[in-house]
């Protein structure tokens, strides 16, 4: 299900075209007020809009996977919707982190570097516990992402070794992102920016062709005339700024840590220096993770701040958490005083914020404007019925069908509401997405679930309702 058709609709209300107006500027600060459950479409509707990149931040985890999944009820199954999650890294201690996260992490700043195919204008979510952790440096990733394409002479041995110092795990198969494989004359290998991975074939060290492959069958596909390869894990000992890293390694007094501490951690983060690959260096993250999400967003892009006030609360809980943790283990001998953590302060995020060429902060209630016009209010409004039984979305939509306005009822049960509608003469029209918004006075029906309905008054003075039956 997409309602993507409704959003030229609402980006040509005059509030929206204020706002839109606004943010074309080349450095805008904007203040608006929506109900939460328009949040999805406004976020959609100026991002359809929009010329670059948009990035939103969020107050937690839930409501960033929440505002991620339902975008693609907005804009469609393929919009370029990403999601910087938060990585499973826990605080001081060790464990094997799952690597589908830390990929999806890269895959969005992939996004934002150019490197996804098919992607130029990313839409990516973030909550701010996904940015106050650090990740690899853009210049790393930059430096080391290549593209290897047909007629490209190649060093097999240099080759697979920079793929290891890129995070890239040596398999006998290839079938999830971040590995691959060498069989003679045949290198598999899964991006951890692509959606399938490749086959490159050479004759002797020139590459003769390169394929898609089916990761299930591991039959060759579609033939491409290059690959891109970006970097498969964020924490890259041997890639990091050795300068920076050198000043936080002389930063760590071993003093007052526990006989196996002192042991232990200069042996591991020697072997992690020396190229040698650690389950556990997670736990070294913050010796070698340099960089924030903020630094691949380019200059022209717009960032969404969702309910400042809560992203501030949430930060400032998060510092404390870390310190008081950070003081009970180096108490414990644990870990030695200044260890570092890949975590990104509250103070850090603020002026990063602060500092954005575009923003907008979007709220449910009215914000502290730090611009002369105030908050816009945009027109949304939430009528006593935005989710209703089935005899009650039935006079809504024929009361909207005789007063010429339009309606769009979003329902499990589209095909059996439609018989209902037909039945006592409202004209419906079934259809599996709104690509083009109804005329005044027509109803449409779509199968899919939407938490929550609203109604706005569009420029020509009808009023468009949608109704959820959740």
């Amino acid at each position: 299900m997409s309602l993507s058709g409704l959003l030229p609709l609402v980006g040509q209300t005059e509030q929206f075209a204020v706002l839109l107006n606004k943010l074309r500027s080349p450095r805008a600060k904007a203040s608006v007020i929506a109900p939460e459950s328009a949040t999805e479409c406004t976020v959609a509707t100026v991002w359809s809009h929009f010329d670059a990149p948009v990035f939103v931040l969020t107050p937690n985890p839930e409501s960033a996977r929440k505002l991620h999944d339902r975008l693609f009820t907005w804009l469609g199954d393929d919009a370029p919707v990403f999601l910087f999650s938060e990585s499973e890294d826990i605080p001081f201690e060790r464990y094997i982190p799952d690597r589908g996260a830390s990929h999806n992490r890269l895959r969005a700043l992939a996004a934002m570097r150019g490197e996804v195919k098919g992607v130029r204008q990313p839409l990516i979510v973030c909550s701010v516990n996904a940015a106050s952790q650090a990740t690899i440096e853009r210049s790393v990733f930059d430096s080391s992402t290549h593209v290897l394409g047909v007629k490209r002479t190649i060093n097999f041995d240099y080759l697979i070794n920079r793929w290891i110092e890129m995070g890239y795990v040596h398999n006998p198969t290839v079938e999830i992102p971040g590995t691959f494989s060498r069989r003679g004359g045949i290198l598999d290998i899964y991006p951890v920016s692509m959606e399938q991975p490749v086959r490159i074939e050479l004759f002797d060290d020139e590459i003769e062709s390169v394929r898609y492959f089916d990761p299930g069958t591991q039959r060759s596909a579609k033939t491409i005339r290059s690959v891109t390869v970006t970097p498969a894990h964020e924490t890259l000992p041997r890639l990091a700024d050795q300068e920076l890293v050198q000043k936080q390694l002389g930063q760590m007094d071993l003093i007052g840590t526990s006989e196996e501490a002192q042991r232990r951690i200069p042996y591991e983060l020697s072997r992690a220096l020396a190229g040698e690959v650690l389950d556990e260096i997670s736990f070294y993250s913050g010796f070698f993770n340099l960089g924030t999400v903020f630094d691949y967003l380019p200059a022209e892009s717009l960032m969404f701040i969702l309910r400042p006030g809560s992203i501030e609360e949430t930060a400032r809980s998060q510092d404390r958490r870390l310190e008081t943790l950070r003081l009970a283990k180096e108490k414990r001998g644990d870990v030695p005083i200044g260890f570092a953590q890949p975590h990104i302060e509250w103070g850090f995020i603020s002026d990063v914020i602060d500092a954005r060429p575009k923003s907008a902060i979007l709220s449910p209630w009215g914000v502290d404007s730090k611009n002369d016009d105030g908050p816009l209010a945009l027109p949304f409004k939430l009528p006593s019925l935005v989710t209703a039984g089935v005899d009650t979305t039935l006079e809504i939509a024929r009361k909207g069908m005789v007063e010429k306005n339009r309606a769009v009822v979003i329902t499990n049960h589209a095909q059996r509401f439609h018989e209902l509608a037909g039945e006592i003469g409202i004209e419906a029209s079934l259809v599996p997405s709104i690509n083009v918004a109804p005329e005044r006075g027509e109803v449409h029906v779509v199968t899919g679930n939407l938490l929550s309905g609203f109604s706005i008054e569009t420029a020509d003075g009808a009023e468009l309702s949608i109704i959820s039956d959740m």
